[in-house]
C-alpha cells in the first residue's frame, strides 16, 4: 500500500479481500476507522445502493481495466456517509477503486483515496494503476491468505521486494 503512493499519489490506500459473494473477509488499510465508526459503516452504509462496498467493487469490475474513479452525485457530499466516515475519519473526498481479479475470480478491491485539497483521480492515474493490478492479483492469489490457514499479511518497519512468478 505504501509503495503505491510512488506510482499514483494518494493520501491513503487500502486493500479489501473478498469472498465469492464480494463480501469483505479482511482488509489492510493505512487509515483505520475507529471501532464505533466501523460498526456504523457496516450497519448503515455497507449495502448502500449508490456507494456501498459490493456495488462499488462490481462497478469497477465492469470497467475496461477493472478500475473506477466514480464521480459521486453532489448529494453524496451532504450525506451522513460522507461526513461521518469519509470526511471526518478517512479525510477522503476522491477515490479510485480497482477490482483485483485473477483467472476470472475476484480477489479483492484496492482503494486509493485523496482529500478535498487534492485533485480528483484522472485517466492518467487509472492507466498507471492498471499497469500493476495484475501483479497485485498474482501476489494476492499466490501469497498467504488473509483468512483461513492462520497466515496473514502485516505491517512491519522492514522493507523488501518480492519477485513473483506462477510458482
Amino acid at each position: 500500500l505504501k509503495a503505491l503512493h510512488d506510482l499514483v499519489p494518494s493520501d491513503s490506500n487500502a486493500f479489501f479481500w473478498v469472498d465469492e459473494r464480494d463480501e469483505i473477509t479482511n482488509f489492510c488499510a493505512e487509515r483505520i476507522l475507529p471501532t464505533e465508526v466501523m460498526r456504523l459503516y457496516f450497519r448503515e452504509f455497507y449495502d448502500d445502493p449508490a456507494g456501498g462496498f459490493r456495488n462499488t467493487l462490481q462497478r469497477a469490475a465492469k470497467n475496461q481495466h477493472g478500475i473506477d474513479t466514480h464521480t459521486r452525485n453532489p448529494s453524496f457530499y451532504q450525506s451522513d456517509y460522507y461526513n461521518l466516515v469519509w470526511r471526518e475519519h478517512l479525510n477522503a473526498h476522491h477515490v479510485m477503486y480497482a477490482a483485483i481479479q485473477e483467472q476470472g475470480k475476484r480477489l479483492g478491491q484496492l482503494s486509493l483515496y485523496r482529500s478535498l485539497r487534492e485533485k480528483s483521480f484522472a485517466l492518467a492515474d487509472e492507466t498507471l494503476l492498471a499497469q500493476v493490478t495484475h501483479y497485485v492479483a498474482h501476489a494476492v492469489a499466490s501469497g498467504p491468505k488473509a483468512v483461513g490457514n492462520g497466515e496473514e499479511y502485516f505491517d512491519t518497519k522492514r522493507i523488501g521486494m518480492l519477485i513473483l512468478n506462477a510458482q
